[in-house]
């Protein structure tokens, strides 16, 4: 069970960086702490987190800021029309 625990402050802190296995740690440690009622379903609530990361954040909480750059920063370029392009009907 210990073992599954580290794999999972690991895979959510992200693998790639050495900051993420403390992120992971801290994230994981931290959030139940807000929530002492809820603290049954904390296995739920962690694998839910689990899950989020691994389809939504491949790089882990440590790659979140690199995600957010990318996402809202960089627009990639609208395809311009051509011009001269004929539209015929055919």
């Amino acid at each position: 069970l210990a073992t599954l625990w580290i794999v999972m402050y690991v895979v959510i802190g992200g693998i790639g960086n050495f900051a993420g296995p403390i992120i992971g740690t801290a994230f994981l440690i931290i959030i139940p702490e807000f929530a002492r009622e809820l603290r049954q379903y904390v296995p739920f609530i962690s694998a839910a987190m689990l899950l989020i990361v691994i389809f939504v954040m491949p790089k882990g909480l440590a790659g979140l800021p690199q995600l957010i750059k990318s996402h809202f920063l960089e627009h990639p370029e609208e395809p311009r029309p051509q011009v001269g392009a004929s539209s015929r009907k055919g």
